[in-house]
């Protein structure tokens, strides 16, 4: 269960980064559909995974949404944290929403 759900989240939050990247490669044409999909399985995947320790409480520790960036100068090693998939997904989630998806629905207009 662990696993599954962990791996979802992380598989949806790379399918959003792939389509953003390649809408950001072809000059901000973006597949706002597929976007909006990946999204969506984001975050609820991520529900999910964050649910698990209420469902099963001898879960493992859940890991947390962010990188770490170790650096070293002057013999002395830094290690620094930086924000992870949540962060890229939520780039993406405003692109999203700056073309106007979803579509709104018009009283009245048929819709396809």
């Amino acid at each position: 269960m662990y696993g599954l759900r962990l791996y979802s989240m992380i598989e949806a939050g790379w399918d959003v980064i792939a389509t953003g990247v390649k809408g950001e490669q072809h000059g901000g044409s973006y597949d706002i559909p597929r976007l909006q999909s990946g999204i969506n399985r984001y975050d609820a995947a991520k529900k999910a995974y964050l649910n698990l320790p209420t469902e099963r409480p001898d879960s493992a520790t859940l890991y947390t949404d962010e990188s770490v960036e170790i650096t070293i100068a002057d013999g002395v090693r830094k290690i620094n944290s930086k924000p992870g998939m949540g962060a890229s997904v939520d780039k993406f989630r405003s692109v999203a929403k700056r073309q106007n998806w979803p579509p709104k629905i018009v009283e009245g207009l048929k819709q396809p």
